[in-house]
């Protein structure tokens, strides 16, 4: 439907990077027995010469362990969770998602596949166990365990994962003994001689004192930060963090585990899942965005813009540092309802520019503004507040990132033991913060889910009602019957993957058809989407048919 001029000259650049790394993807070698995805970028047709009909509409109003104790990739949306990504949001979709996760070697050695980690992680791959050691002796600071005792321990100390992501790659250090010690150094892919940047050692200082925040104010089960280097100047030569050993094994490993307790141990997750997340309700900010810390003191972060580029080597060509600064997103933002509105009043008049340039016929276009009438009357019903004079102002929390099953772990019962992966993480709105369903409990209303599936490892659509259910029963018991402590946000639960996957999409044209498309089967079943929102664009609602489906909406989103 097209973009802002400034929003879509950064895709078009940041695309041919893509481009290349598309092409490069599909000539690397699969590690042996890894099956490797098919990448599809669509494109629009050519469209008439036509001018844009006036509006009618309303306006808006202003597996011991999951890759050591930290995931050894960096995330990129969660789906974007804040207002502050919506700049970047087509350039996320470009990269791919957290769920792209470097394919991992299965059987042998093979030469395409060591020439493909070194492209990917360069001389990183040269850190020798030496060095690995030396750093976390001299370096990294471990409370209760004295540098005198490191030094003791050095002769047994010993390298025991070395293990790599799509963005990072993670070493664990055991010093062994009686009482072990076990240090996770994970380490930027990009965190190289001619790849690292300011703007890189920033966003990494800010990703290891937002942990150490959440581990010093909360109860949730998060690793703790030891230290941090954003230089190149140490032992090892790359920046790194370094972070406790998280015990466990994947959770996804326990979800999907189909013995005769499986159902036992997926209500067991769930219910520790939610009273692990529902630490975070002692936070709350007064801004949407990215957390920063202008000292090292981390009780008192401030909010700013968010960093979207990962750390991963595949995109970091000449292309990516023309534009490295356009990675960093607007914010923050005091209103989340009011963002939403004007965030697809500019995606409306994207659409009316390409309609004006003859690139939408009039069919699209007005398909586009039948697109707009559900998404205002979608946005209407968030529970946020509004932005009037005299309203209290809204209050924001935080969500893991990446909240879904590779980023948690449990023990062999389903108890969750540890919530990873936490770059890049931002405030949000308090309606789909950390009282929100986890990612895996929403898969019936993201885009690419299909079922039954192939594999038999996805859930039908009925199974994740009765699991959202579940979690927000959990929730609900998690935070107090009296809503305690800020425990009150469990009152979103329940629906809280529909503001999530409606606000996630607001502005980025495929992803709104695919969430209406699920929207309209409930609430308008047995209709074509197309020619619906073609006439409703060009035609407008009748009186009666509008407020049947507001009633709908209205049901749907608030109940």
């Amino acid at each position: 439907m097209g973009l802002p001029t400034r929003k879509f000259k950064l895709a078009v650049r940041t695309l041919k990077v893509v481009i290349k790394r598309k092409i490069k993807a599909r000539n690397r070698p699969a590690a042996p027995g890894v099956a490797e995805k098919d990448d599809v970028i669509n494109h629009a047709p050519q469209n008439q010469d036509r001018s844009p009909p006036d509006l009618k509409l309303k306006q808006p109003t202003d597996s011991d362990h999951k890759a050591a104790s930290e995931p050894a990739t960096q995330t990129s949306s969660s789906p974007a969770t804040g207002h502050s990504r919506k700049k970047c949001k087509m350039i996320r979709n470009l990269l791919g998602t957290d769920d792209e996760r470097a394919p991992q070697a299965t059987a042998g050695p093979s030469d395409g596949w060591e020439i493909y980690q070194r492209e990917m992680f360069g001389s990183i791959l040269d850190v020798t166990d030496k060095a690995l050691i030396e750093l976390v002796v001299s370096s990294v600071p471990i409370p209760g365990f004295s540098t005198e005792r490191k030094e003791a321990a050095r002769a047994k100390a010993t390298v025991t994962r070395n293990t790599e992501g799509q963005n990072n790659r993670v070493f664990i250090v055991d010093f062994g003994g009686e009482e072990p010690m076990k240090v996770c150094v994970r380490v930027p892919a990009c965190g190289r001689v001619g790849l690292w940047t300011d703007i890189d050692a920033g966003a990494l200082r800010d990703y290891a004192l937002t942990m150490k925040y959440i581990k010093d104010n909360t109860g949730c089960p998060v690793p703790g930060v030891f230290g941090y280097d954003t230089t190149l100047e140490n032992a090892i030569g790359a920046p790194y963090i370094a972070m406790s050993f998280m015990k466990g094994r994947g959770a996804a490993e326990v979800w999907q585990n189909q013995g005769p307790d499986k159902e036992q141990k997926r209500q067991t997750l769930l219910k520790s899942l939610a009273k692990a997340i529902s630490e975070l309700r002692v936070l709350e900010f007064n801004g949407m965005g990215g957390l920063q810390f202008p000292t090292d003191d981390t009780a008192l972060p401030s909010i700013g813009p968010v960093y979207f580029a990962n750390f991963g080597n595949t995109t970091r060509d000449a292309e990516f540092f023309k534009c490295q600064e356009e990675f960093v997103g607007d914010g923050p933002f005091d209103n989340s309802v009011s963002s939403a509105r004007k965030e697809i009043q500019r995606w409306l008049a994207a659409g009316e520019e390409d309609y004006k340039n003859h690139e939408l016929t009039d069919e699209e276009y007005h398909e586009s503004l039948g697109m707009f009438k559900y998404f205002s009357m979608m946005i209407d019903l968030l529970p946020g507040p509004s932005d009037e004079p005299g309203v209290a102002p809204e209050t924001f929390v935080l969500v893991p990132p990446d909240y879904d099953l590779q980023n948690l772990l449990a023990d062999d019962n389903g108890n969750i033991t540890a919530i990873l992966d936490w770059d890049r993480v931002e405030t949000v709105p308090r309606y789909y913060g950390w009282a929100r369903t986890p990612d895996f409990l929403q898969a019936d209303w993201e885009a690419q889910y299909y079922w039954p599936h192939v594999n038999g490892l996805t859930e039908s659509p009925l199974a994740m009602d009765r699991y959202r259910a579940d979690f927000a029963r959990y929730m609900g018991e998690a935070c107090g019957i009296d809503g305690r402590d800020g425990g009150k946000d469990s009152c979103f639960t329940a629906r809280s993957h529909l503001y999530y996957q409606l606000y996630k999409v607001v502005g980025e044209s495929e992803g709104m058809l695919c969430f209406l498309d699920k929207v309209l089967r409930e609430v308008c079943p047995r209709v074509d989407m197309t020619e619906h929102l073609t006439l409703l664009g060009r035609d407008g609602f009748n009186e009666e048919d509008e407020s049947v489906v507001r009633d709908r909406l209205q049901k749907l989103f608030v109940g």
